[in-house]
């Protein structure tokens, strides 16, 4: 069964106004833009509005491969290593799923009109946070953003407490 064009896939419309072509021409495009080295779309068995592609990058010297996933042009791409550990645990890297915290999308303003070179963008700051994970550049980052990851380990029990932190009398 071929893969659905840009024009069936409700996510990827858009494509075709700035861009004729399918799946298959977004993936020879990050290719023969040198964002990554080989890329393949895939169906998404748990969301066919979805469209996708697996790609191999190289961090640091290793080859890895990457999931990325468009379900709106509104919205960032959502990027997954596969598997989570390729890379050892890094920051930014979201165990069990492989999910890639790349960018803060808080106050981010998309330009729908340019959609590949919004995925090639969102590839390459993949690309970046990956490398510095492995090279230990963010390390700090496990530090800095603690509760997030201490609230994703197992067994963790959340407690609410309330303190007076103030200096003033009882």
């Amino acid at each position: 069964m071929p893969l659905p064009s840009f024009r069936q896939v409700p996510a990827l419309k858009h494509f075709s106004q700035g861009y004729p072509g399918d799946l298959d021409s977004l993936t020879q495009e990050m290719v023969a833009r040198a964002v990554v080295l080989v890329a393949k779309p895939v169906r998404c068995q748990e969301s066919p509005e979805v469209s996708a592609f697996d790609a191999e990058v190289e961090i640091e010297g290793r080859c890895v491969t990457i999931r990325v996933s468009v379900g709106s042009l509104l919205e960032l791409p959502q990027i997954h290593l596969q598997p989570w550990y390729a890379l050892g645990r890094i920051p930014h890297v979201v165990e069990d799923s492989g999910f890639v915290c790349y960018l803060d999308p808080e106050g981010l303003l998309l330009d729908r009109r340019r959609p590949f070179d919004l995925i090639e963008q969102a590839i390459r700051k993949t690309v970046a946070v990956l490398s510095d994970g492995v090279a230990g550049r963010n390390r700090m980052d496990f530090v800095e953003e603690f509760d997030n990851y201490w609230s994703r380990l197992s067994g963790v029990e959340t407690a609410h407490s309330v303190m007076n932190l103030g200096g003033g009398g009882s």
